[in-house]
């Protein structure tokens, strides 16, 4: 099927419209080959799908559907927002705030029914979940052997109270939790299956100034600590680290 430039230009700027993410290394190295070796697959479709321009990639994967219809299947099939790193990155943030945001409804209950204001500092939680090591392997990717890990995220919030009496009862609540097995849902400092209540933290009622301010705590001046953990640690692994702290991180 020949085209014209005209059309060429306007196939273009319509696919520009709808931008795709053909980010799938693995794939569109196995699929191109089949591509640029097809007489009936227009040449600027083959050279856009061979650019190392994401943009013009996503222009060649948008014409080849439409000049190329009986490719629609199989390339959708490697077209995948799962394979953006932005989306790694806010799927790791979900992660982290599905479980954190478990702890801070049962915080801001509690604010609810002793009425404290939703923004007051004598009842805070926050976002204490890290990335760590869980494992290696070899990166042959750009011709030379490298050595990277992989992550696992640990997942954990910290509560912090000036009454004492109030995160008691919040450490109550948390042990109670339990789940579908009777199992705990939450532990502490003290481990998996030992309650919380037990290692509430006292060490910011007397802690002086300078340590907080090197350690950039100065919010937890004055207060008791009670740090949670989810019972189950989450097994999945991924490559790329978040280094970042999250939007959720302290309420």
């Amino acid at each position: 099927m020949k085209i014209t430039r005209k059309q060429l230009r306007r196939l273009i700027s319509e696919s520009m419209l709808q931008p795709t993410f053909f980010l799938n290394i693995k794939a569109r190295q196995e699929f191109l080959p089949k591509i640029v070796a097809d007489p009936n697959v227009h040449p600027k479709i083959k050279d856009l799908l061979q650019s190392e321009d994401e943009e013009m990639t996503n222009q060649g994967a948008e014409l080849l559907k439409t000049m190329n219809p009986e490719y629609i299947e199989e390339l959708e099939s490697y077209e995948s927002h799962q394979d953006d790193l932005e989306y790694h990155r806010e799927f790791e943030e979900q992660r982290d705030n599905l479980f954190f945001m478990q702890v801070k409804n049962i915080v801001d209950k509690y604010k609810s029914d002793m009425g404290i204001p939703r923004q007051s500092d004598v009842l805070t939680v926050e976002n204490i979940s890290k990335d760590t090591t869980a494992g290696s392997y070899t990166d042959r990717s750009k011709g030379r052997r490298v050595k990277r890990f992989t992550h696992k995220r640990l997942h954990g919030a910290a509560i912090y109270a000036t009454d004492k009496a109030t995160i008691e009862r919040i450490a109550r609540e948390l042990d109670s939790e339990k789940g579908m097995g009777g199992e705990q849902l939450y532990h502490g400092v003290g481990g998996h299956g030992a309650p919380l209540l037990p290692y509430i933290n006292d060490y910011y009622l007397t802690a002086l100034d300078s340590n907080l301010k090197y350690k950039k705590a100065m919010h937890k001046k004055g207060k008791y600590e009670l740090k949670v953990f989810p019972a189950t640690p989450d097994q999945r692994a991924y490559k790329e680290p978040t280094h970042r702290k999250l939007n959720l991180s302290m309420y």
